[in-house]
């Protein structure tokens, strides 16, 4: 009698464990994709933009230009002021601010003009004898680069600005 019922009892929960499968399967599915789409917020700015620079890379420019966002229209900021820099150690300390940025993808941001908009010049050597010359891009105020979040505290503004005040540094004006 009581092996019948340990029997019973096992089978039982067999056929419980079976009937379940199909829901453990796809609560285990959705939470996994969850997760996935989750972690895919997370960025760097070395997986955002700096994966166009490598070794060999040859930076010609960089293009800095300052709107003013403090004005109501945040859509069609006026340009302060802008200036083309060649010196290669000015670019790599501005590249090495941002070097160690995080960054999530923030959906709801609104799309809007950042205090900085920086285009840099580079030419990678893609064969032999073939060269491409492109421009990386991307905006950049306090909080944001484009459309992510910067996480954490950090001064990546720190050598843009110094070029601000640099009275040695050419900035043209409106």
């Amino acid at each position: 009698m009581r092996v019948k019922n340990d029997i019973s009892i096992l089978t039982d929960l067999l056929h419980f464990i079976k009937k379940r499968k199909a829901l453990f399967i796809i609560t285990f599915l959705i939470i996994g994709t969850f997760l996935i789409f989750e972690w895919d917020k997370y960025s760097s700015f070395e997986k955002h933009v700096a994966k166009n620079l490598h070794e060999g890379t040859i930076i010609e420019n960089m293009n800095i230009q300052i709107y003013e966002t403090s004005k109501e229209d945040e859509y069609f900021p006026e340009r302060k002021a802008w200036v083309t820099i060649k010196d290669k150690q000015i670019i790599n300390a501005v590249l090495e601010d941002f070097s160690d940025l995080k960054l999530k993808r923030d959906d709801d941001s609104r799309r809007q003009v950042r205090e900085y908009d920086i285009k840099i010049l580079v030419t990678n050597k893609v064969k032999p004898d073939l060269l491409v010359t492109k421009s990386i891009h991307f905006e950049v105020d306090q909080d944001y680069l484009d459309n992510y979040r910067i996480l954490g505290k950090t001064e990546h503004l720190k050598t843009i600005k110094s070029l601000e005040k640099n009275e040695e540094i050419e900035w043209e004006t409106n």
